[in-house]
């Protein structure tokens, strides 16, 4: 199947906001949004979302952080996206317990036309469980072994690794 689609988990796969981190564990979000201009894009990124938008590829972005949190660092940063999946849209929608499920409903793609690139365990067993291509990105994980242990199907070490494997993936099948 063709790839129509890229679901990219936010934090710390796209913005590193480890400057924030002892606020966001305490919800204090006005000191959060405050930090948001001392986050860190990671290097790679840029090139990432030309080639994305050069295949024509749907963009949705994830976090499991509140939209207000997520729509401020989206906006600063100028990333780029089709649709959005936060912390509430799961919460409040009993069908999408999985937000990889409701991304994908939100891009109106099928789960054999999208990839999903993310940091931790949980995004990858997310993906998996909704029959997602899985991607791990370990250029930040404070626990790769867990990461490794949610069995991703693939594994970048750095943006630009996403771009080789968006470029490698023109007929989408499981790469090795």
């Amino acid at each position: 199947m063709a790839l129509k689609a890229i679901i990219l988990d936010l934090d710390q796969t796209l913005i590193n906001y480890s400057v924030a981190d002892t606020f966001m564990k305490n919800k204090q979000w006005d000191k959060v949004y405050s930090l948001v201009p001392s986050f860190k894009m990671y290097q790679g990124t840029g090139d990432l979302f030309k080639l994305i938008k050069n295949r024509n590829l749907k963009i949705c972005i994830v976090s499991s952080f509140p939209s207000e949190y997520c729509q401020k660092v989206i906006s600063y940063w100028k990333i780029p996206y089709d649709a959005l999946v936060c912390q509430e849209d799961v919460t409040t929608a009993p069908k999408h317990k999985n937000p990889i499920h409701l991304a994908l409903d939100k891009l109106a793609v099928g789960n054999d036309e999208a990839a999903f690139f993310g940091d931790s365990d949980i995004d990858i067993e997310m993906a998996n469980k909704a029959g997602v291509y899985s991607v791990g990105c370990i250029w930040w994980s404070d626990n790769s072994g867990a990461l490794l242990g949610a069995r991703p199907d693939y594994l970048v070490s750095n943006p630009s690794e996403i771009v080789v494997f968006l470029t490698k993936a023109k007929d989408f099948e499981k790469l090795s």
